[in-house]
């Protein structure tokens, strides 16, 4: 018993020490063999996707009794990520199905030999996802054979894994050479070779030298932005790639500008897929944007709208301009063709590299453009635009050069060819009329408008002349006379000369003048012309009368031209139905009138109102219906007088009436009323007409406006002012001294009722303060003022003596 324990005891000491691989199974070995990596150009191996490799593991076990023994058959590629493949045969066979654990490959294995001595062959085809590795010397393939134990073995090879491809020398050529496009660039090529992405790759490394067949079909593919072209690979040839670009292409796939991204994608044999180059080329797609065209030199006008004389040379245009995308300068010598549309004539302008501004002449237009004695305007736009990096604007069909080319809108140049300002069918511009004061004229036209059909926008001044009939030579007002400057504005329409003589003809014209010394043409002088034959080329005006006196009278009752200041109303001066006399004095400097007519208005409002007979200078309405003419006879040096029948219409009973004066010197005719010789320029002959009515007696006689008991004494203290209101007015009664000092105020303002004579209180001949002043000559100053309408209807001064 003692002895078996011994025994048993050594036996287990014994199995304790043996090694493991003996206890559990009988793999004798295993044997790895590798297929070499591809050797590219740049000396190093690589496995190639789309190309197969096979990897061969013999495992050797004599113990096991069938296939069934033999769990697994395995190899570990050492990558980025590791490959594991795994087969657990079951017989020999070729192709048979493995288990790819991890590593993104295709494989197969051919099993051969029997289950104590097998041969498997993994077939491995590298796709184009297997992870890619960089070239690494001395990597681990290890085999792996596993029965009732698990035996390895390892090798060591140098080696990486390429699983994409680049575009060799990858280039387009053409207009986009050199990177830049435009949206309307035309046809250019995209070219390369499609080799393996390893670096130092050349054409040897090309994939249908290497792999043969593993592009599937001759046309690649090209992306724009990862968006498909659906151009074709032009040269039908599997190992390169030739896109033929076409027209259109640029605007249909770059519209957007700034930087384009060209990339290929190959069709692949394996699994199918499509492969993108790793490499790309950028297209900056740009455009020259136009942001100013601006003419100048040559004279003329630039504002608000450009004028030119065809006769004038050095017109110049500025061109700025600038990459639409970023802004930044011109890139290249850039040539902008400017064409005259109206003319259809094309000249450059040129923009250097790293500039944005560009000059050059501009050609004046022919005759045949702008015919002498006209204006035309001339529209400008860039037509092309060529040379530099993103030159080359042809203008596709069907597509207009101002959506093609980014400009502003065309401007435009009123090219003048001796051309004066206004038309040119009888007088330049519209004559408005004349009037007349002693000591001026005042002329009266349509202003000229600088957008109107004679294209007038170069107008520089109107020019006046004239001289007094029978001398030499003319005077000449314009912008350019101290006192005119407002001639030089066209929207100017009258002018008044004065400091000329009383009861004097001026002949006189009017013509305007352009910027480029352009003056209307005789027979478009403009003056008042009246009727055939025709005139001379000029017009003859008359100045008035500097002193017109007038006063009228039916034989009982007169009136002065002094009562004719203080009421324009007809009514205030009442004469009988009896034939009116009416005596003018009328003083000139030198001249008088050759004849002196009075032009009666019949049914005239009371009081009468602006604008009644004489418009423009000229009488209006018919004569015998709307005025009647009466003359008059010269009885003394200044002195005319004329009758107004009692059977014409002005003296009818209830009639309310007026009358002016008609003055004719040398055959001219000038018109005045009451206030014309004290007017100023430009002087209205019917604002204050002479007026009178023609009634039954009045029930009481108006006053005179006096002073009651104008002399103050010790006995007769008081001194009190009387007048006559023809209306409801308020009343200011002051007292001064003879050196026009106010002293006292009697009245200020106080209401008054018209149509009755008025006696005030009276004043006493002392001062505001009450204090009595002393001996000497003072005044009442009484003034009335309508209350309907603020008109002054009295405005008298009365003498008052002090003698106490």
């Amino acid at each position: 018993m003692k002895k078996i324990r011994y025994c048993s005891l050594a036996l287990i000491t014994a199995l304790l020490f043996l090694p493991v691989s003996e206890i559990r199974g009988t793999i004798n070995s295993v044997a790895l063999t590798l297929e070499n990596p591809t050797t590219l150009s740049n000396g190093l191996g690589y496995y190639l996707a789309g190309k197969t490799y096979t990897f061969t593991v013999q495992v050797l076990d004599p113990d096991i009794t069938g296939w069934a023994g033999l769990s697994n058959v395995g190899i570990v590629i050492a990558n980025t990520a590791n490959i594991v493949i795994n087969i657990n045969p079951s017989g020999t066979g070729s192709d048979l199905p493995v288990t790819v654990a991890s590593g993104s490959v295709n494989a197969v294995a051919d099993v051969s030999g029997n289950y104590n001595n097998c041969t498997v062959s993994f077939k491995v085809t590298f796709r184009w996802d297997t992870p890619a590795s960089v070239w690494a010397s001395g990597r681990s393939v290890t085999a792996t054979a596993t029965t009732t134990n698990t035996r390895t073995d390892q090798r060591q090879m140098s080696y990486g894994v390429c699983s994409s491809i680049k575009v060799l020398n990858m280039a387009a050529d053409g207009v986009a050479a050199d990177g830049m496009v435009n949206p309307w660039h035309d046809a250019f090529h995209v070219t390369g070779v499609i080799v393996y992405d390893v670096p130092g790759a050349g054409t040897a490394d090309r994939l249908v030298s290497v792999v043969p067949g593993e592009i599937a079909g001759a046309q690649q593919l090209l992306y724009v932005d990862g968006n498909l072209t659906g151009l074709s690979d032009g040269d039908n040839a599997p190992d390169g790639v030739d896109f033929t670009v076409t027209s259109g292409f640029c605007n249909t796939l770059l519209p957007i500008l700034g930087d384009h991204s060209l990339r290929v994608r190959v069709p692949m044999a394996t699994a199918g897929a499509t492969v993108a180059a790793s490499n790309n080329i950028t297209l900056k797609c740009d455009r020259v944007q136009v942001t100013g065209i601006t003419f100048f030199n040559g004279g003329g006008i630039d504002a608000p709208a450009y004028y030119r004389s065809v006769n004038h040379p050095g017109t110049q245009v500025r061109l700025n301009a600038r990459m639409q995308n970023g802004g930044g300068a011109l890139i290249g010598n850039t040539v902008l063709m400017v064409r005259n549309v109206t003319e259809g004539t094309d000249f450059p302008v040129t923009i250097a590299n790293g500039q944005m501004t560009g000059v050059a002449n501009v050609p004046n237009p022919t005759v045949a453009t702008v015919p002498a004695g006209t204006t035309v305007l001339n529209t400008y736009r860039i037509q092309a635009i060529t040379g530099g990096a993103s030159g080359g604007d042809t203008s596709p069909a069907g597509q207009s050069d101002e959506t093609r080319i980014a400009q502003p809108a065309s401007p435009q140049i009123y090219w003048d060819n001796a051309d004066p300002p206004g038309g040119t069918a009888g007088p330049f511009t519209a004559w408005l009329g004349l009037s007349q004061t002693a000591f001026s004229l005042t002329f009266n036209w349509a202003p000229l408008t600088a957008g109107g059909p004679d294209f007038d926008g170069d107008f520089y001044t109107y020019r006046v002349y004239y001289r007094e009939v029978g001398t030499a030579p003319w005077l000449i007002i314009d912008r350019t006379t101290a006192g005119f400057s407002a001639l030089g504005t066209i929207n100017t329409g009258t002018v008044s000369i004065t400091n000329l003589r009383p009861v004097t003809n001026y002949d006189y014209y009017i013509t305007a003048v352009d910027v480029f010394g352009n003056e209307v043409l005789p027979a478009n002088y403009l003056y008042f012309r009246e009727g055939p034959p025709p005139p001379p080329d000029n017009g003859t005006a008359s100045t008035v009368a500097s002193t017109v006196l007038v006063s009228i009278t039916d034989g009982i009752a007169k009136y002065s031209d002094e009562h004719f200041d203080s009421d324009r109303k007809s009514t205030a001066r009442p004469l009988r139905k009896t034939s009116i006399r009416v005596s003018m004095f009328i003083v000139g400097v030198g001249y008088l009138p050759d004849v002196v007519n009075i032009i009666g208005i019949p049914n005239v409002a009371d009081p009468m109102t602006d604008g009644k007979i004489i418009d423009a200078g000229v009488l209006t309405g018919t004569e015998g219906v709307d005025y009647y003419r009466y003359g008059s006879q010269k009885v003394g040096a200044n002195q005319w007088n004329g009758y107004i029948s009692d059977s014409s219409p002005l003296i009818q009973e209830g009639a309310n009436s007026a009358f002016i004066l008609e003055l004719i010197r040398g055959g001219v005719k000038s018109y005045v009323d009451h206030n014309s010789e004290g007017e100023s320029a430009p002087g209205n002959p019917n604002d204050y007409e002479w007026t009178f009515s023609i009634s039954s007696s009045p029930t009481f006689t108006p006053w005179p406006t006096r002073v009651l008991n104008n002399v103050i004494t010790d006995r007769n203290p008081m001194a009190y002012p009387s007048f006559y209101l023809s209306d409801d007015a308020y009343v200011t009664i002051k007292a001064y001294d003879i050196k026009g000092r106010a002293l006292d105020t009697l009245l200020d303002g106080a209401f008054r009722k018209g149509g009755q004579n008025i006696k005030e209180g009276g004043w006493g001949g002392s001062n505001r303060s009450g204090k009595r002043l002393g001996p000497g000559l003072y005044y009442l100053n009484i003034k009335a003022k309508r209350a309907s309408d603020g008109r002054i209807i009295l405005d008298a001064k009365e003498k008052v003596v002090v003698a106490r």
